[in-house]
């Protein structure tokens, strides 16, 4: 430890036990970050009775990575200590405040410790009135399905509670709570919940790890033929192999050609995999949002096979739209097996405005830096569709705001007009289109999270259809996007930066 790490250490915190639990719980990074923000630790030392408490009252800057940063997460809490209070003073209540602060980790890491919610009427409601279930954090998740379920007093209203929880949980692809589910409907002797809506969810997503439990609680002899035959053909539009073969050992009907069809796209996979590389993070605070190295493998895995599925689906001809709809799907499954949080962002339609924070410092800060030398903000960027202007993102100085989606039907189908006239056939210059369809997907994303990684697959799937060399996995292609505000001066960037020449002529059968 550097001298002046020890010696601020020394003012903040006495007691030699104590330090030696900071050394083991936090990292180089954020022992200097904590340095540098010695003084308001030292108004909270009162809550600090042993070096046990201790994870508690840092956990909501465990992911500081440098002092900037520590310096915004402490001056956020500063006003207010009573989140960072720690057992021995109020789990129970501090876990509902940090609730209703939207702090869901801290929320949950209190319940772990002990803490509890619901504990009054009022509380109760609010659980209910909760707009999705938190599933990636299993003890708050846990707290709120038993809030709704004892919410509800009749038998029927039981049974509206489980079925839509149970499709919340398939919707997520999360196993504990559709387990959960599974032990309360059993406890209360309902009538049987309905297959199809939960199903659906499952297909949709590729949710293998959930179709064996949901398949022997609710059995598959429900369903009509024709809706099996529905799922079948959606799993194969996905191009889900594997759950194509798991729905097949459950009886639902799997033809010659479409098993054909899995194992060519699974061959497919196979020859383009070396090729194909994920996108590289923009710093070491935007790779950890999106899972870090934990989740890398599964990560890295997931996008080489939406890429090839987007290949797979330009050469059958499939219309663009669809290719966009399926896209969704492929990037909530990778959200999950990639155990995001905001699972309820990812692949649903964009209906709200979204903020992108950070541009000023931080996470994105270099790309604010160009922003502010070139623009005076705040600026609204448009862009004419027919004959007429559409908005889309609006630029503050420390952030964007992309619009709610109410051209997103608009701005989808121009995206849909320019494939169609360009990427359908070998075409020698695609920069253009390409660098089109880039900025609408950038400044009007189609999704409330994920769309970058969702355009950059259809980017290389194009690429890759195309016969052209992939943009290397450095390029921020949604970010240098967004640092313009004129469709046409990110054109003539992004065709000079990224001709894209054929390097592979296709023959003419």
């Amino acid at each position: 430890m550097s001298e002046v790490t020890r010696t601020s250490y020394h003012s903040a915190w006495v007691n030699p036990r104590i330090l030696m639990k900071i050394n083991q719980f936090l990292t180089d990074a954020e022992r200097e970050a904590l340095c540098k923000t010695d003084d308001i630790f030292r108004n909270n030392l009162e809550f600090i009775s042993s070096p046990e408490d201790l994870p508690t009252v840092l956990f909501p800057f465990r992911k500081v990575v440098c002092v900037e940063e520590a310096e915004d997460v402490f001056r956020q809490y500063q006003g207010d200590t009573s989140s960072l209070r720690m057992p021995g003073s109020d789990k129970r209540t501090d876990a509902f405040r940090a609730l209703k602060k939207r702090d869901f980790e801290l929320c949950n890491h209190l319940l772990n410790r002990g803490g509890a919610l619901a504990l009054n009427k009022r509380q109760t409601r609010y659980l209910c009135a909760l707009p999705y279930t938190h599933f990636e954090f299993p003890r708050l998740c846990a707290q709120i399905c038993q809030a709704r379920l004892c919410a509800a007093k009749t038998p029927g209203q039981k049974q509206e509670e489980l079925q839509e929880l149970l499709e919340e949980a398939c919707a997520k692809g999360n196993l504990k709570t559709l387990k959960w589910v599974i032990k309360r409907h059993a406890e209360s002797s309902l009538s049987p919940l309905g297959l199809a809506p939960a199903l659906e969810h499952v297909v949709m997503g590729g949710f293998d790890h959930l179709l064996p439990t949901l398949l022997s609680f609710i059995s598959p002899d429900t369903l009509a033929p024709e809706q099996k035959e529905e799922y079948v053909q959606a799993a194969v539009q996905l191009g889900y192999a594997h759950f194509l073969l798991m729905l097949e050992s459950f009886g639902f009907p799997v033809t010659p050609d479409q098993k054909k069809e899995m194992g060519e796209l699974m061959a497919l996979q196979e020859a383009l995999e070396p090729q194909i590389s994920f996108p590289e993070p923009t710093n070491t605070s935007h790779d950890d949002i999106h899972g870090g190295d934990m989740n890398k493998t599964i990560s890295h895995a997931e996008y080489k096979r939406i890429v090839a599925w987007v290949v797979h689906e330009l050469v059958k001809g499939t219309p663009f739209p669809v290719i966009i709809n399926g896209l969704h799907c492929r990037r909530l499954r990778m959200a999950v097996h990639g155990k995001l949080t905001e699972l309820n962002h990812y692949g649903a339609p964009t209906d709200q405005i979204m903020e992108t924070l950070n541009i000023s410092e931080g996470t994105y800060g270099e790309w604010g830096d160009f922003i502010r030398e070139h623009y005076s903000l705040p600026i609204q960027v448009n862009v004419v569709i027919g004959d007429k202007e559409v908005p889309l993102t609006k630029i503050e100085k420390d952030r964007w705001i992309h619009p709610d989606g109410a051209h997103r039907d608009k701005v989808l189908a121009e995206i849909e007009r320019i494939c169609e006239a360009n990427f359908r056939k070998l075409n020698p210059d695609i920069a253009t289109p390409l660098a089109q369809v880039i900025f609408l997907f950038s400044h009007s994303p189609p999704s409330r999270r994920g769309t970058p990684i969702m355009m950059r697959a259809f980017v290389d799937g194009i690429c890759i259809f195309q016969q052209r060399k992939l943009i290397p996995p450095h390029r921020e292609l949604n970010l240098e996007a967004l640092v313009y505000v004129n469709m046409g001066k990110f054109v003539e960037y992004f065709v000079k930066k990224s001709p894209l020449p054929i390097i592979a002529p296709k023959t003419e059968d």
